[in-house]
């Protein structure tokens, strides 16, 4: 953008020019003390145009006003015959012209819009639309319910890739009386022995064969040393 003629700064101050023009124009202003100063007085004078022809409006708008007061308010004697009102309709015409001009041509410029995209807030995870705890991306190995505390709870055996060696597995229990899943290696088998779910005390406990182990009830994973 080399040289700015006065049509392009009113073209910015209208808002009129396109986004990547407008852009262009304020890194001009950033750089250019001469075309700043040029553009705060256009500014200035678009303001002080635009005071003025307000004010002249409402100047004549009431100078009408007041002379259709002044006849309607003087005796009948002294009233002169009417004719028809020219001069009434032609300052009320220049008066609704110059109000139609100012809006049109000095009003304020409005705020340029701004083209970005909102970025939405992520929805607050509830119970509702809170994600299952089996994933579609492991292999299922097994499904069915198991004695639970009060009801029976659903439990899934999951085959999970990222657990390196059998012995090691991974549950989540969701609380309140939710599913149970657990995450395994291909040769673990202690799954397949019966399972059933308690709660003593307030706190989950998952029982395989002989042997009982402490859950937590918070829908995370969590080791489960498994002997």
């Amino acid at each position: 953008m080399e040289k700015i003629d006065d049509q392009h700064i009113e073209d910015y101050l209208r808002n009129k020019l396109p986004q990547e023009e407008r852009q262009a124009f304020e890194a001009a202003l950033a750089a250019d003390p001469d075309l700043r100063q040029r553009t705060d007085d256009m500014r200035r004078l678009k303001d002080h145009i635009r005071q003025s022809a307000r004010q002249d409006i409402r100047m004549r708008v009431e100078a009408i006003r007041d002379t259709i007061r002044a006849e309607e308010q003087a005796p009948p004697s002294s009233r002169q015959p009417r004719s028809f009102p020219w001069r009434l309709i032609f300052e009320l015409l220049l008066a609704a012209g110059l109000l139609w001009f100012g809006y049109q041509y000095f009003s304020q410029p409005e705020e340029p819009e701004v083209q970005e995209q909102e970025t939405q807030p992520a929805p607050a995870t509830t119970a509702e639309n809170k994600p299952p705890v089996a994933t579609p991306q492991y292999e299922q190995l097994f499904q069915d319910t198991i004695p639970g505390p009060g009801i029976p709870t659903q439990l899934t055996v999951l085959l999970k890739p990222g657990i390196q060696q059998p012995g090691q597995p991974v549950y989540a229990l969701e609380p309140d009386g939710g599913g149970l899943c657990l995450y395994v290696h291909p040769e673990d088998g202690f799954w397949k022995n019966p399972m059933e779910i308690t709660l003593k005390n307030g706190r989950y406990f998952l029982t395989i064969g002989k042997r009982q182990y402490p859950l937590r009830a918070d829908g995370e994973e969590h080791d489960l040393p498994v002997r």
